[in-house]
């Protein structure tokens, strides 16, 4: 759930929508962002349910298929 938006993080996560991304070296932003989880009701729910959903992007059914798209074979 928390973690540094380091990376190609960024890209793959939505801060407050899919993870709660804090700034590399924040380590205050990583407790207060642990905490938040801990202490909202349904906010670990929330944010797991639209992981899980927001992952299935990166699953790798739809990414052989974008990858033979760009190798321009057959899908």
């Amino acid at each position: 759930f928390p973690s540094h938006d380091t990376g190609g993080l960024p890209y793959m996560l939505t801060d407050n929508q899919d993870a709660l991304l804090v700034n590399t070296g924040d380590a205050v932003g990583m407790t207060n962002a642990v905490l938040r989880i801990l202490e909202e009701d349904g906010l670990a729910a929330r944010l797991s349910q639209a992981a899980r959903q927001s992952g299935e992007k990166y699953a790798w059914e739809h990414i052989r298929t974008l990858w033979q798209r760009v190798l321009g074979q057959k899908a």
